[in-house]
């Protein structure tokens, strides 16, 4: 009878675990090593077989993973953040065509706000939004349009905010620096170019539609608008107003704590100090007060301080 070989014993220190994890090898403790080799191609079988269930369990997955997307619809209006939500349009082409197509589909309001001077803003800008403004009415939306106190004095703006009453929109006027924006049913806002001015036209800026950041937004607006003046208090036309420009450049200064003398030297071309007290006095006067006090209690409280 012919001897079996000896049996080979394996290096000092294997490990059989990941042997026994696939099946190539099984416990023998009759046997000096401990393990007895399975046949490799029954493993093979096995393990392919395996990967194939593994296989069909993962395309079925797949195969149902649309429909999930499909629920995004249903989940899109009621989510309480956002992804990516903003876009950089580089030249004002962009960004006024972008405005027009949000406004094409909006369907309750239009909020603007104009922190330049009229005479500092391009006419074509000037005009367009001015046709956004009577297309929000024609759309039956509402619209607030904030102005700088300078509009008022600018006869174009003027003529145009007045057909803008006329048709239901609203108009106010602020003298505080108010960052420029378009806001369309709290949905979409367009603003300046904040992050950088290189590569980029004036007119480029950014539209944003991520939920907070609207909201943001708009609570930033409202508060300017309700701090603001109605434009119908404030207009020259109306022939309401007391005070004069030149008296209003003092009241500024003096508002700033600077002294009558001071004020006088601060203005653009310099005043006395005696002209300054008489310009004053005449607002004094125009007033019926008696004293300067009383004068700047008038100041602190009259619409008039929004007036350039």
């Amino acid at each position: 009878m012919p001897k079996s070989p000896p049996e080979a014993l394996p290096p000092e220190g294997w490990e059989p675990h990941r042997l026994l994890n696939l099946g190539l090898v099984e416990h023998a403790p009759h046997l000096p090593v401990g393990f007895i080799a399975c046949d490799p191609r029954a493993v093979a079988r096995r393990l392919i077989s395996a990967e194939h269930e593994l296989l069909d369990r993962t395309v079925r997955r797949l195969h149902r993973l649309p429909a999930l997307e499909f629920l995004a619809g249903h989940f899109e209006p009621h989510r309480m953040y956002s992804g990516p939500g903003s876009e950089f349009l580089p030249t004002g082409e962009e960004m006024n065509g972008r405005i027009g197509t949000a406004l094409a589909a909006a369907r309750s309001e239009l909020c603007t706000s104009q922190p330049a001077p009229p005479e500092k803003r391009d006419p074509t800008v000037r005009k367009l939004g001015r046709q956004r403004g009577r297309k929000a009415l024609s759309q039956g939306l509402t619209h607030r349009a904030l102005y700088n106190s300078a509009a008022l004095a600018d006869e174009d703006t003027a003529s145009y905010v007045a057909r803008l009453l006329e048709a239901g929109g609203e108009a106010r006027v602020t003298a505080a620096r108010v960052p420029r924006m378009v806001i369309i049913d709290s949905t979409h806002l367009f603003i300046d170019n904040v992050l950088s001015e290189e590569h980029s036209e004036p007119d480029a800026g950014w539209h944003v539609t991520d939920r907070a950041v609207v909201a943001w937004a708009r609570s930033v607006y409202d508060m300017f608008w309700w701090q603001a003046t109605r434009w119908q208090d404030l207009d020259p036309a109306a022939g309401e107003v007391t005070s004069t420009d030149l008296q209003r450049r003092i009241l500024r200064e003096l508002e700033a704590s600077y002294s009558q003398a001071q004020a006088g030297h601060r203005l653009t071309p310099p005043l006395s100090e005696r002209a300054v007290h008489k310009v004053l006095a005449e607002l004094r006067e125009a007033l019926g007060m008696k004293s300067m006090y009383q004068v700047m209690v008038w100041w602190g409280r009259t619409p008039e301080r929004e007036l350039p």
